[in-house]
């Protein structure tokens, strides 16, 4: 299982069908990403599953990838979360941003 986690997703849906289905139950589209460049393993950071979600589709993928053998599911290293920073305009860009908001 640990050579796939360092592949492209496209080669690992391309060699095994079925995970295009089971990323698609948790909302990640990989199946029609033009690129498909992310790694396996980079799949639940980008898309910042919870970690009881994490498990439970790397646990499938792994099922998929590997049948009928005991797995243990690889815990992915998680990046911590970024928050997003807030904006501060200059006085003369705060006006132009209050201005397009009331506009629109």
């Amino acid at each position: 299982m640990e050579a796939y986690l360092n592949r492209s997703i496209k080669e690992v849906i391309k060699e095994f069908p079925p995970v295009e289905k089971i990323l698609d139950e948790y909302g990640i589209g990989c199946g029609p990403c033009a690129v498909g460049l992310c790694l396996l393993k980079d799949i639940v950071s980008i898309h910042n599953l919870p970690a009881d979600q994490e498990r439970e589709m790397m646990g499938r993928i792994s099922q998929v990838i590997q049948p009928g053998q005991k797995v243990q599911t690889p815990r992915v290293e998680r990046k911590p979360e970024a928050k997003p920073k807030e904006l501060k305009y200059s006085p003369p860009m705060k006006t132009l941003v209050d201005e397009h908001v009331l506009i629109k």
